[in-house]
């Protein structure tokens, strides 16, 4: 599952503005990039993050499957 996250850095902790949604101990990677230049976060984004589902995931798992599936294959000579 990928999600985007939203905090606010203290040192060197990250506090979240949202439960990132997986389980205790999950070893996760992270991509941190400074958006305080592009001013405040909208409402409308967090909420779209917050109510991401497993059901989400699924669908979109089957998407890149049926993406994959439909893909040109190459041809060795």
């Amino acid at each position: 599952m990928m999600r985007i996250l939203h905090g606010v850095v203290h040192g060197r902790t990250i506090e979240l503005t949202d439960h990132p949604g997986f389980k205790e101990g999950a070893a996760v990677e992270i991509e941190v990039r400074d958006v305080s230049n592009t001013g405040p976060v909208q409402q409308s984004s967090i909420r779209g993050v917050s109510d991401w589902s497993e059901e989400d995931d699924r669908i979109f798992e089957e998407i890149e499957r049926e993406r994959k599936a439909t893909m040109p294959r190459d041809i060795d000579p």
